[in-house]
């Protein structure tokens, strides 16, 4: 199998994932402030390489959660197969707090340390 993979690879027959980079970001949840305030205070720069360094995304959650005064903010990513990845920044403002538990218990096991 690795063989014909190869060689249908090889005839460009199919195209192999590029390595993978920031594509872009999504912010999700937030109503005081606005997109491109939370984009600029997070040093992310789109089309570098992308590295799983998921302790630097709970600092920068830390300080858009103090910075902004939300609820919580819980930080994460979606990567595609075309090598694509997006951060994904969840803001829960305060007041709707109830909308942790609908996340959380989605995530719950593989991603819980995210829930507190």
């Amino acid at each position: 199998m690795n063989c014909l993979f190869s060689v249908v690879v090889a005839l460009g027959l199919i195209q192999t994932p590029e390595e993978p980079k920031w594509a872009g970001m999504e912010i999700i949840g937030a109503h005081s402030v606005e997109r491109a305030t939370i984009e600029s205070a997070i040093p992310l720069e789109i089309g570098s390489p992308w590295t799983d360094t998921r302790s630097q995304w709970q600092e920068w959650a830390a300080k858009l959660q103090e910075r902004f005064d939300f609820h919580r903010v819980i930080i994460t990513r979606v990567r595609y197969v075309d090598g694509r990845v997006f951060l994904v920044v969840d803001v829960i403002e305060k007041g709707e707090e109830t909308r942790i538990d609908a996340t959380c218990g989605v995530w719950r096991g593989r991603l819980s340390h995210l829930c507190g």
